[in-house]
Order: C-alpha cells, then sequence, then structure tokens
C-alpha cells in the first residue's frame, strides 16, 4: 500500500468512527405506556404491599377492557373468579366505586 492509499484508509476509518460516536442513541425503553391508575386511588392493603402486586392492581382498575379479557390460572375460578380483573376488583356501585379483592395480595401465581 502507497502512503496516500494508507492515509486515505485511515481518515475514511476515522470518519466513520467519529459519525458513529455522534449519532444519537436509541433511549432505552423501560417503564410501559399504558394506563396506570393512581396508587392513591388504592386501598390501603394495595399501598402496603410489594412494588409488584401495586402495579397489577393500578394496570386492572385503569385497564379493566384488558385485565377482563385475561383468564386468570391460580385456581381462583372456584371463589367465582372469572378473568384476572376478578383478582383485583370484586364489584363498582352505582357511583362507580370499586370495591377491591384482596385475592391478588396474597396469591403469589
Amino acid at each position: 500500500m502507497t502512503t496516500k492509499t494508507t492515509l486515505t484508509t485511515f481518515f475514511l476509518t476515522l470518519a466513520v468512527l467519529i459519525l458513529a460516536a455522534c449519532t444519537p442513541q436509541q433511549p432505552q425503553m423501560t417503564g410501559h405506556n399504558h394506563p396506570m391508575a393512581p396508587l392513591t386511588d388504592m386501598p390501603y392493603m394495595v399501598i402496603e404491599t410489594e412494588a409488584m402486586v401495586q402495579e397489577a392492581y393500578q394496570f386492572s382498575v385503569a385497564n379493566p377492557e384488558i385485565a377482563s379479557e385475561i383468564p386468570c390460572y391460580c385456581g381462583c375460578v372456584g371463589m367465582g373468579h372469572k378473568s384476572t380483573y376478578d383478582c383485583y376488583v370484586s364489584g363498582e356501585d352505582a357511583n362507580g366505586t370499586l370495591t377491591f379483592d384482596n385475592h391478588a395480595i396474597y396469591c403469589r401465581i
């Protein structure tokens, strides 16, 4: 290789490395993009439990149409549960006030 070819190769490689270093990095995907009910709207039993269970309650309350379509596999059908939504919410009165089910607090499946 000639000196000219070596220098050209060196500077082209350097330019590629500089451009690669300057390109914007992809943001890391953290969290989620679905609605969540505020933790402050949850009953005390939910607020006092672990974060994963809290998030499950928050998701179910904010997304009942989705949670109602997800079957539960822990055997709570004998309790009258038809979906995972029933593991978190046991009812709703005429004013829209939810009654929370404590099943998901204790069920570890």
